[in-house]
């Protein structure tokens, strides 16, 4: 009984074609060599990144880990061949790519590109210091192209937090400018914000639209004579008289409508301490 348990074990047990198993010594490295070689010849890789190759070898080096492309000079030829003949990278790494591949080909060539493209820390301040306003991004997006400028360490400082709250517009950023936390957690609430702002068509242009109007204003009173000035009051039409307050909400009261919650859960979140009916605040 015992050895037909031992047979019935052995044959549960997968099987490696004998083609396929390593040896010892020779035979082992061997096929090592030629998995590693027919992985290389079915690899490509994305275009090269010349301004951030660091992430890029990353990418290059977890495909040659998955793939078992572990032969340096196999690795090289993958990197290589991903240069077209006549960019700008091929003539400049040509003298390694032409030269006959080695052991220490890879190593080189890595070496050599992120010397040449890795922008220094004083680029990476001056990017950050000029980058561009939100724009039609979410404020998480252009958090997170502003963390991978900023050095490490540096991501929750007080100049940091204000680079970022300073490119987010004036509606979006007084929303958000008294809340505490991680710079993370504001931003995904000036997400909410903004995708409130953006439900309702009109409520995106407001701020713009009078910041632009006040400024074309000024400029004109700036520019204008001293009588055509005096006489400007007598030009200008009756106003209509405002409506009451609850009439005519704010955007931010708008937003905070359309997203069904009350007041203390829309501006403070989880960490509201009260809440009035109705809101639609998860847990309520």
């Amino acid at each position: 009984m015992a050895d037909n348990d031992m047979q019935l074990e052995d044959m549960e047990q997968p099987q490696v074609p004998p083609q396929q198993q390593p040896q010892a010594g020779d035979n082992g490295e061997a096929l090592r060599t030629q998995i590693s070689a027919t992985a290389a010849s079915r690899m490509k890789l994305p275009p090269f990144d010349a301004d951030d190759p660091a992430p890029w070898f990353g990418y290059a080096e977890l495909q040659f880990r998955l793939r078992q492309v572990t032969v340096p000079v196999d690795q090289f030829t993958v990197i290589a061949s991903s240069f077209l003949p006549g960019s700008s990278i091929f003539r400049e790494a040509a003298p390694i790519l032409l030269s006959v591949p080695n052991d220490g080909s890879y190593t080189q060539l890595k070496e050599f590109l992120l010397r040449g493209h890795t922008v220094s820390e004083f680029q990476r301040l001056e990017t950050l210091m000029t980058a561009e306003p939100l724009g039609a991004r979410r404020p998480t997006d252009m958090l997170a192209e502003m963390q991978s400028l900023c050095p490490a360490g540096e991501e929750e400082t007080a100049f940091f937090r204000h680079a970022f709250l300073r490119r987010l517009p004036a509606e979006i950023r007084n929303f958000v400018l008294e809340e505490k936390g991680p710079l993370r957690a504001i931003a995904e609430r000036a997400n909410l914000f903004q995708t409130s702002l953006s439900s309702r068509p009109g409520l995106a242009a407001i701020s713009t639209e009078e910041e632009t109007v006040a400024a074309i204003g000024g400029q004109k009173r700036k520019g204008q004579p001293q009588q055509q000035q005096q006489r400007q009051p007598q030009q200008q039409k009756p106003q209509r008289q405002q409506q009451p307050a609850a009439n005519n909400p704010t955007p931010v009261q708008l937003a905070q409508q359309s997203a069904g919650l009350c007041f203390a859960h829309w501006r403070w979140g989880a960490n509201a301490r009260s809440c009035k009916a109705p809101c639609s605040w998860q847990g309520n």
